[in-house]
């Protein structure tokens, strides 16, 4: 059975490095692993060490939950028999309304604002400040359906040469896990997503010259060269923000955020210039419907990439975009990040 606790002692990867100068030494953390192995688990007490009268930490800041699905809410109330709980969670609703049980955490948000992808051996180098010369990009890794759904528009409106654009899924090969994607769309866009997956999987030149998945890439300067970036994030369902939004964040870039309900304000809420002026998210951003939200969206960038200018856009905002970078790696935002930790 995968571990489903760790200590600073034990932590000899340095998996959970972000965390020991944020809670008491010596404390005890639950992985999320703790999910997966629960049903094999007979009395908790049995597998976890005592926690000595500390309080437990349950990490849930780089895995999204659905925090309110039973099998979750199971797995706490074992876990406060045991000692009190804390739960250290990434979803943003908790920015907006902090409760006692749990601490919110962006993990993502925090480690990448120095540097690093959640593990001291990811690092990147955050890039100068360069002339774009490219309008769009959008990387897309797994079949997600809101990326099928994007991908839909733009090869049926002929326009996925307009940007640099790339999707790895190769619908030819079973992708675990994924299955289900297409079958989330409405029949009538299923349909025709279907009738275009002949063109998958695509690749823009430098992947296909270098043999990489660029979403996967932890090199940045991969964006440099574009104004606009549109992101498509993990989890359009829950209010995560993956490394994804942090990328143009970090490379001068303006952001179109796919993603979940008021994925946008929170990053106008944590201080980021999302230019409203520009990129009209406030149309979409507060749609609780997920198909009418993404449906709204796209449409929008299909007619940016059709009829707009993103390099004379991006040309007009220099200053906001530098103001972004300087936002994600300042002293001040990296304590909003953790600023919940001071009630422990």
């Amino acid at each position: 059975m995968t571990p489903i606790f760790v200590t600073e002692e034990t932590d000899t990867h340095q998996a959970r490095h972000y965390l020991w100068q944020l809670i008491p030494k010596g404390s005890l953390v639950i992985t999320q692993d703790i999910f997966y192995a629960i049903g094999q688990i007979t009395d908790l007490k049995t597998v976890l060490p005592d926690p000595g009268g500390k309080s437990i930490y349950l990490d849930l800041s780089y895995s999204p939950e659905v925090l309110e699905a039973q099998h979750a809410i199971g797995v706490f109330d074992q876990l406060k028999k045991i000692a009190p709980l804390k739960i250290l969670v990434n979803e943003y609703k908790k920015f907006y309304n902090p409760q006692e049980d749990f601490v919110f955490f962006p993990l993502v948000l925090y480690s990448c604002s120095q540097g690093a992808y959640q593990v001291p051996t990811r690092s990147f180098k955050f890039p100068k400040f360069v002339e774009k010369t490219k309008s769009f990009m959008s990387l897309n890794n797994r079949p997600i359906w809101h990326r099928i759904w994007l991908f839909t528009e733009l090869a049926s409106s002929n326009i996925l040469d307009k940007l640099e654009y790339s999707f790895v899924w190769n619908p030819k090969i079973n992708c675990p896990g994924m299955e289900h994607h297409l079958d989330l769309l409405p029949d009538q866009k299923r349909i025709q997503a279907e009738s275009m997956l002949e063109l998958l999987p695509i690749r823009f030149d430098h992947e296909k010259h270098l043999d990489f998945n660029a979403d996967q890439l932890t090199d940045l300067n991969i964006h440099n060269e574009c104004a606009v970036n549109i992101v498509t994030e993990s989890c359009p369902n829950l209010g995560f923000l993956s490394e994804k939004i942090c990328k143009p964040l970090a490379c001068f870039q303006i952001p179109i955020l796919l993603s979940h309900t008021g994925a946008t304000q929170f990053c106008v809420d944590i201080g980021f210039d999302m230019f409203e002026d520009i990129i009209p998210w406030r149309t979409w951003d507060s749609i609780e419907d997920e198909q009418q939200r993404c449906d709204v969206a796209c449409k929008f960038i299909v007619d940016y990439i059709k009829h707009g200018d993103a390099l004379a856009d991006w040309h007009k905002c220099q200053d906001r975009v530098i103001a972004n970078q300087q936002r994600l790696t300042s002293e001040e935002f990296k304590n909003l990040c953790i600023a919940q930790f001071k009630f422990l």
